[in-house]
């Protein structure tokens, strides 16, 4: 193992398989681009709603209504070949890391992983290096990101300490304080820019309880 120690004061740790961990001195913000393309519904063919999945043996699977849940339970052979590409959408989907896959707290933006110039971050260097030992279990992780990258407010990208609880256990993100006090004064405005992101039934959900 080699260590080199960048302009910016930052300790690179190189391992096999080109991973690189890195242990930042400044802010390196576990966020990403806007979601554009949703995925599909493996049932029906349309967008997705992150807020309607099931969880299967390889990982949560998507729909675009609750319908879709019951169908696919009942034969979930019949849309393997779906649930596959939806997969493989997922893939190159924006996301935002909310939680260290390893002890599930609040990550650390000083530590984390580059693969190939996505950051896994954890919440501290121990936890990094157990990430970077097995990155197909950890990336998997998927509840410790969320494909809503961006507050429904300003537009911008969300603060992952910055959130609004569902009942259900869902969260809604922000970018700052005073966005999450302008959703709640008013979350019918801005259900649309959920539902943009994927987000549109805990959206309604919202509203619904604010009525």
């Amino acid at each position: 193992m080699t260590r080199s120690t960048n302009a910016r004061g930052s300790i690179l740790v190189f391992l096999p398989m080109f991973i690189l961990v890195g242990f930042a001195s400044a802010g390196d913000p576990a966020q990403t681009e806007k979601t554009s393309n949703l995925p599909s519904c493996p049932v029906m063919g349309e967008p997705v709603d992150f807020s309607l999945q099931t969880d299967t043996e390889d990982g949560p699977v998507y729909f675009c209504c609750k319908r879709c849940i019951k169908k696919y339970q009942e034969k979930p052979a019949e849309f393997a070949k779906e649930v596959a590409g939806q997969r493989d959408a997922l893939k190159d989907l924006p996301r935002t890391q909310i939680s260290c896959p390893v002890t599930g707290k609040p990550i650390s933006p000083k530590a984390f992983v580059d693969v190939g110039g996505r950051k896994i971050f954890g919440c501290g260097r121990k936890c990094v290096v157990k990430i970077a030992a097995d990155m197909d279990k950890y990336e998997g992780k998927t509840e410790s990101f969320t494909y809503q990258t961006k507050c429904p407010v300003m537009g911008v990208d969300i603060d992952p300490a910055v959130s609004l609880a569902v009942d259900g256990g869902s969260r809604v993100y922000f970018c700052c304080k005073k966005c999450v006090k302008a959703f709640e004064d008013n979350p019918a405005k801005y259900t649309p820019n959920l539902d943009a992101q994927g987000y549109g039934a805990l959206a309604r959900t919202i509203v619904q309880q604010t009525k």
